[in-house]
């Protein structure tokens, strides 16, 4: 059998010694003082605290040389040298080696970049973080200071790829006072410099670090304030093209935020500070904490971390650069500092956190701007749920993750987990597997005897597969309960889900993701695994898995979590933290992450809440173990301790809030994190220049009180309850939140809105049906220079894009789409690139997909006309009552200047689709109201032989539409008007256009369409963009013909031939 060749990285290195892991790995230790306040323990270091930076030798020295998925085998008989029964964690009660976390090879787990557009990035000059650790809770304070080595005063985008559950907690910025760049300690030097670097780096919160930074260097501070993520984004952009100071933050993905800050002076120095809190994953018996260090010439990375004796009995530093243990009362400390030219490593920890109760962490602190308490506990399943093994269905079938963001590391992962499940489940006899990316599709027809000749088979093919496209998670659920095995029908599963969580095409929403499906199966029990490698979506996996998630972040937790699923698992009916005796513990708002329902050896569950008063408490879980009913109890204290806990439960309360897209829910997330500084999908950062921009702009904090209160009504046993949406109630959602730009309520006196409503279908799911089936794509299908080289970076549409158009052409239009995603994989949040993607999937009439981007982009940007326009024109006359919805709002709405050219086109364009809904449906209440507002809105067919209509993707951006007729002359924004009755209507010169050329009456013979780059008015480096034409021939007419066109543009002054054809 030939070995995976992805190359899949599975580290199954067994119970090899850290030196093994890794030759150059540094070990120092601080053992453990007991809370009361005794010295702190420290050692002398082993190495000098300063060096030049330089790592590891090579990147086999710091990363584990790794056998292939498929090869480990030769590895089984090591790997399951007494690995506990469960996966991550679990209680052996012998002592245990230090295991060993997976470690990521490739340049996706390295550190911060800011992107100046075109592969531009802004140089790292110097790197200050500050760690503080309370139990298994991090805050990390990063502190910055980049150079733009470019003349030009730019935007910049700063993008931070968190570690699994951990989202930014703070963002400030200072711009620099001119080209010189200032001291991080200010301008002194020898043992002053150093006294200020010691005083400095004790500081844990974002407050102590700006206190200690001199104004008269950096400037002014901006300190970024949470507010509703849509209104933010409108705001930044009216802000920066007034060229002043802006910054965004905003989650693109769990785990993964962006920066967009403005403006970046040339030639000048950029100072940030950021903060982000985490939940630390548990690796045996110990905590990690892992900061990587960033490739390249560094002045200086300064890094300590702090960790509470009264949570973590001892501390041992294991990371690639060297360092010291010191001196800090009332915690464990270590430091280090790097110089110089640096290889990508990590400055990695391992921490022994003081549990309160068996199986229980526990952290509990006081919100130091608000005094109110809370709590966070860590419940770890072990033996004593009890129950006897062996339990497992015969049939088991696994949702394998092959997009784009897997990774090979990952991949190879997943496919040893699949492996070591099946070789050491004796109870399965036979299995299939549903790999799933852009689309969905199961492995083989027929079931997989689970033997080694079928297992081999499997593997082999999964060798062969590309790593490519966007993850849809739905597709795989549906795909799971149509299978084509014919004797599924009645039969039990156990399904294994195999992906990091993260959806980024297909259905987002959690309750219509988790929705009911009719199924032939008779039961399914759902699980999933954590590995800890990159931005994992944790809080899906626990909703999806009911099962129970298992933690497999270490080596030598494989073995234990391919049997996990067979232990029975405590099905948790009811969480309840209460105090104990008359003067225990008053709690409230108590809360289980992910709304997790199962308990067994190898998963965890957070609980979270308000501790109203400190005391004894008691922790009960209950719930049954099959048919038996079972209660789970630990009793505890909960005295606060530190300040972490409070923001950990809000962590919790606006994912509660956010499982599904209720806007009163909404509002209340948004609340919740204004006060506890817990950005979201619905929250991000925005710094302004003034308090009264803020004002000015309607920002103001959501009641806090109200917020609360709610919660509590909404809430039910730690878990909230949400219902599937259709299209209709997803648009209607955004219609309804974004009414002060579209003013369809004041139209008519609402009586457009009320009365177009009344004819919409409002049960699809989606807005459009037949979705193009994507294939598995194999790495023998394509050419090597591309499955060599695929990119992971926001700016790399291009080089997917230009595979999709190849496939595209050879007549491949599913695995086109899966290339296409790619884009979106990477960029999930952009709505230029889903714009792009969009339109080339229309020119493609794959309508259904690029109606799913469109609307994504009207959920972003509700306050641009084009929004509503370009969904409308991918659903056409197959949504009718929506299409006309749309070309109402976008003709109602009040729009910035800058757009009043796509309102004249969307007058046209809601003509032409009346004619033509009238004309094919001429009976129909639709088409009789339609008659009326031709009428009302004097909507006039506009007729001709030729219409050239061109729009892009970027705003702030000049491009130019050129038609050359059979004659040879060009009409163009400098001749706007030809011999043969050619007429340029509009030349815009900002926005997304439109421009748009007519001729009423073509004479014969060929034209030549182009698009022309005159400028790009942003404050990017190189903002490529694409350009759709539409040319229309005969317009207006039974004849009439559509014909969709879509180039990309690069530069200032490109010129792209875009269509020709005869009339």
């Amino acid at each position: 059998m030939n070995h995976l060749r992805q190359p899949l990285v599975f580290l199954l290195l067994c119970a090899c010694s850290p030196s093994v892991y890794h030759a150059n790995q540094q070990e120092v230790t601080t053992s453990g003082p007991q809370p009361e306040g005794e010295r702190v323990a420290t050692r002398e270091p082993e190495y000098a605290p300063e060096m030049d930076g330089t790592a590891p030798s090579s990147p086999a020295d710091y990363h584990g040389g790794a056998p292939s998925a498929a090869g480990a085998a030769q590895h089984r008989e090591e790997a399951e040298m007494a690995s506990p029964m469960g996966g991550e964690g679990a209680a052996t009660g012998e002592p245990e080696p230090a295991a060993q976390s997976w470690r990521r090879e490739s340049a996706s787990a390295h550190f911060a970049t800011v992107s100046l557009g075109g592969g531009n990035t802004l140089e790292l000059r110097d790197v200050r973080v500050r760690v503080h650790v309370e139990g298994f809770r991090a805050r990390t304070v990063v502190d910055h200071i980049f150079y733009n080595p470019h003349a030009r005063t730019l935007e910049g985008t700063f993008r931070y790829a968190l570690p699994p559950e951990a989202s930014v907690s703070s963002y400030a910025m200072y711009l620099g006072q001119g080209t010189q760049q200032p001291q991080f300690f200010g301008d002194v030097t020898g043992e002053e410099a150093m006294r200020r670097r010691e005083v400095a780096m004790q500081g844990g919160s974002v407050e102590e670090v700006m206190a200690g930074v001199d104004p008269r260097a950096w400037g002014e501070l901006r300190v970024g304030r949470l507010v509703r993520a849509e209104h933010g984004r409108e705001v930044y952009e009216q802000v920066t093209r007034r060229r002043v100071d802006p910054a965004l933050v905003e989650e693109v993905a769990p785990n993964t935020f962006e920066a967009r800050v403005f403006p970046i002076r040339a030639n000048g120095f950029h100072r940030v500070i950021i903060s982000y809190e985490q939940t630390l994953p548990r690796v045996g018996s110990d905590l990690e904490y892992i900061f990587p260090v960033p490739e390249g010439a560094l002045s200086s990375l300064d890094l300590q971390l702090h960790a509470s004796t009264a949570t973590v009995s001892s501390l041992r530093y294991t990371g690639d650069y060297r360092g010291e243990a010191v001196q800090s009362p009332g915690n464990h400390a270590f430091g280090l500092r790097v110089t110089g030219n640096t290889q990508a490593g990590r400055a990695s920890f391992r921490l022994r956190p003081r549990e309160a109760a068996a199986g229980v962490e526990a952290v509990v602190g006081t919100d130091p701007t608000r005094q109110e308490h809370h709590f966070a506990l860590r419940l770890r399943g072990d033996e004593s749920l009890g129950g006897e093994g062996g339990a497992g269905a015969e049939n088991a079938v696994f949702l394998l993750d092959t997009s784009l963001s897997e990774h090979p590391e990952r991949f190879g992962i997943d496919a040893a987990l699949l492996r070591a499940i099946l070789e050491r489940s004796s109870t399965i006899r036979r299995f299939n597997v549903v790999t799933f990316d852009a689309g969905a599709r199961w492995l083989v027809p027929q079931w997989v005897s689970n033997d080694a000749a079928g297992r081999a088979r499997v593997l082999d093919l999964l060798n062969e597969v590309l790593l490519e496209g966007a993850t849809d998670l739905s597709a795989a659920l549906d795909a799971l309960h149509n299978p084509p095995m014919r004797d599924a029908a009645g039969s039990a599963a156990d399904v294994f889900v195999l992906s990091d969580g993260q959806i980024t095409w297909g259905e987002r929403d959690l309750p219509t993701l988790l929705r009911a499906r009719t199924s032939p199966w008779s039961v399914t029990r759902t699980f999933a695994y954590r590995t800890g490698l990159g931005a994992e979506n944790t809080d899906l996996l626990r909703r999806v898995a009911g099962a129970g998630v298992f933690n497999c972040l270490s080596i030598e937790s494989v073995p234990g979590c391919a049997v996990a699923h067979q232990r029975p698992a405590l099905r948790v009916d009811q969480v309840v933290v209460e105090g104990r005796g008359p003067s225990g513990a008053t709690t409230s708002e108590v809360l289980v992450a992910g709304g997790a329902s199962s308990f067994a050896p190898g998963t965890e569950l957070l609980v979270v809440g308000r501790l109203e008063r400190a005391g004894a408490a008691r922790v009960r879980l209950v719930g049954h173990l099959g048919d038996r009913p079972v209660t789970w109890t630990r009793d505890l204290e909960l005295a606060p301790n530190g300040e972490l806990a409070s923001r950990a439960w809000a962590e919790v309360a606006v994912a509660h809030l956010l499982a599904g897209h209720d806007d009163a829910h909404e509002q209340l997330a948004v609340a919740i994190g204004q006060h506890y500084k817990v950005p979201s999908r619905v929250a991000s950062f925005l710094v302004l220049e003034t308090d009264a921009e803020y004002e000015q702009y309607a920002l103001r904090e959501e009641p806090l009180a109200q917020a609360l209160a709610q919660l509590t009504a909404q809430r039910r046993d730690g878990r909230a309850t949400a219902s599937a949406r259709t299209s209709w109630s997803r648009l209607r959602r955004v219609l309804d939140a974004s009414s002060a730009h579209h003013r369809l309520d004041q139209l008519d006196e609402g009586r457009v809105l009320q009365q177009l409503a009344s004819f919409v279908s409002q049960a699809p799911v989606d807005f459009l049906p037949g979705r193009v089936p994507v294939p598995m794509v194999m790495r023998s299908d394509v050419r090597r220079a591309y499955r060599d080289e695929m990119p992971h970076d926001a700016e790399s549409v291009e080089h997917y894009r230009s595979e999709a158009i190849r496939r595209h052409d050879d007549d491949q239009l599913g695995a086109a789409v899966r290339a296409l995603s790619s884009g979106v994989e990477n960029a999930p949040a952009s709505a230029e690139v889903a714009r792009s993607l969009a339109y080339t999937l229309l020119s493609w009439e794959a309508n259904a997909e690029a109606a799913e981007l469109l609307f994504g982009v009207l959920e972003q940007r509700p306050y641009e006309p084009q929004s509503y326009r370009d969904l409308a024109g991918a659903i056409w006359l197959q949504r009718p009552s929506i299409t006309a919805l749309l070309f109402e709002a976008a003709l109602a709405g009040q729009w910035d200047g800058r757009f009043r050219g796509v309102v004249t086109v969307v007058q046209e364009e809601y003509a032409l689709f009346a004619h033509a809904l009238i004309q094919q449906q001429p009976d129909s209440p639709l088409a009789r109201w339609l008659r009326d507002r031709q009428q009302a809105l004097n909507l006039r067919v506009p007729e001709g032989d030729l219409r050239v209509t061109m729009t892009w993707n970027t705003d702030n951006t000049d491009i130019d539409l050129w038609v050359t007729d059979p004659s040879g002359e060009r009409c163009y924004y400098g001749h706007r008007d030809t011999a043969a009755g050619g007429h340029l209507l509009d030349d815009v010169t900002q926005g997304f256009g439109p421009e748009r050329f007519q001729l009423e009456h073509a004479p014969r013979g060929e034209y030549h369409v182009q698009a022309h780059y005159y400028s790009n008015n942003g404050n990017r480096l190189v903002a490529d963009t694409y350009v759709t034409l539409t040319i229309t021939r005969n317009v207006g007419t039974p004849q009439q013909q559509i014909t969709r066109r879509v180039v990309r543009l690069t530069n200032a002054g490109d010129q792209v031939s875009v269509a020709r054809f005869q009339l």
